[in-house]
C-alpha cells in the first residue's frame, strides 16, 4: 500500500509539474507556509515568486479572495510547493500593494 501511494504521488507530480494553474486564494498563512486556493491546500515559502504586473512582490500582497494563476514546484516535502504566482489585481489594488 505504501509504494502505491508513493508512486501515486510521483506520477501527480509529474503530470502537474511545469503547468499553469488558476484559482481564488482561500487563506494564506506565512508562517505555516501554507495556502490553499480554490479548495486545494499548497506550500509557499518566501522563496516563492510572487508577481504584479512583472514586479515581484513579497507574499503580504497575497489576500484571500484575490485570483491567481500559478505553477507548482517540489521539494523534499509531500505537499506541492508554489513555485511561482501572479496575481490578477485591479490596477487600483495593484498600486496599493506596490506602494504607488
Amino acid at each position: 500500500m505504501k509504494k502505491f501511494v508513493v508512486l501515486t504521488l510521483l506520477l501527480l507530480a509529474t503530470l502537474a509539474f511545469g503547468e499553469d494553474f488558476s484559482g481564488v486564494v482561500d487563506s494564506i498563512e506565512q508562517e505555516g507556509e501554507t495556502i490553499r486556493i480554490s479548495g486545494v491546500e499548497y506550500r509557499i515559502t518566501g522563496a516563492s515568486l510572487v508577481y504584479i504586473n512583472d514586479i515581484r512582490v513579497t507574499l503580504d500582497g497575497i489576500e484571500p479572495g484575490m485570483t491567481v494563476n500559478y505553477s507548482l514546484g517540489y521539494d523534499n516535502v509531500a505537499k506541492p510547493l508554489v513555485s511561482k504566482m501572479v496575481l490578477d489585481v485591479s490596477e487600483e489594488k495593484a498600486a496599493i500593494i506596490l506602494g504607488h
